[in-house]
């Protein structure tokens, strides 16, 4: 069984229009996937001692999620408004990053098979932990106002086995450029025009697969996760196509 570890945010997604919330955060997302899928899996992130926090544990126990490392703080769980698109894409707003503000956690799993790291800028702390683990891919989280700028994923390529970020198609000839010039791999999702990955020299695409989406919130989680686990484009574009089709989970 390999043993990951999901580091970054425990967000919880509150649909205002439909008075609905759901768990939710990149971390937490990969997590469950990563559990449900075979995986010993830890999560680094920090809750709050409101019902919300109390909520992330108990899901956690349910699918032997190890939480030695989610922190319990005295204030309120992060928490996001989403609002869809009509592609079903998630708007974000009003991000009350509450306990995740000024956190960074004490001490981290080791010996790890594979970490996997959210760099957003609200807690961007977070990406310079360095667990022991023999692969180490940090989600540059395209595509929203939280996200870094391509400089800073050059900053870290060298340092890691994989980099992933959603992008736009004027971006690629740089990510391909950075891929080239670290020897490492850039993986870049494209919505409905699948995926990329960049290793080295070399290429490799794999087309989204065309279906009728429900919510797309958490498929590059999904996606990421499924990737780490199985090195397979296609398998990963399964587990994502699957997230998306099917309604949210671990509702409140």
């Amino acid at each position: 069984m390999l043993k990951i570890t999901s580091i970054g945010d425990c967000c919880v997604d509150v649909y205002p229009k439909a008075k609905k919330y759901y768990l939710g955060g990149t971390a937490f997302n990969r997590a469950v996937w990563l559990s449900k899928n075979g995986a010993q899996t830890s999560l680094v992130s920090a809750v709050g001692t409101d019902n919300w926090g109390s909520q992330y544990l108990t899901a956690c126990r349910k699918l032997k999620i190890n939480t030695d490392y989610l922190s319990v703080l005295p204030d309120q769980t992060s928490h996001v408004n989403i609002t869809l698109n009509q592609h079903q894409q998630p708007q974000f707003s009003a991000w009350d990053l509450g306990v995740l503000k000024n956190f960074t956690p004490k001490t981290l799993p080791q010996n790890q098979d594979a970490i996997i790291i959210t760099y957003l800028k609200p807690i961007k702390q977070l990406t310079g932990l360095n667990p022991a683990a023999r692969f180490t891919a940090i989600d540059f989280c395209g595509g929203s106002i939280y996200s870094p700028s391509l400089k800073i994923i050059e900053k870290y390529l060298p340092k890691i086995d994989l980099a992933v970020r959603s992008a736009t198609a004027a971006e690629l000839p740089q990510l391909k450029r950075l891929a080239k010039l670290s020897g490492k791999m850039v993986l870049t999702t494209l919505g409905k025009d699948g995926s990329i990955l960049f290793s080295g020299n070399q290429e490799f695409r794999q087309p989204a697969i065309a279906v009728k989406t429900q919510d797309t919130t958490g498929a590059g989680d999904t996606f990421i996760s499924a990737f780490v686990l199985t090195r397979s484009l296609k398998l990963a574009t399964k587990a994502a196509t699957k997230a998306i089709t099917s309604p949210r989970y671990l509702a409140a």
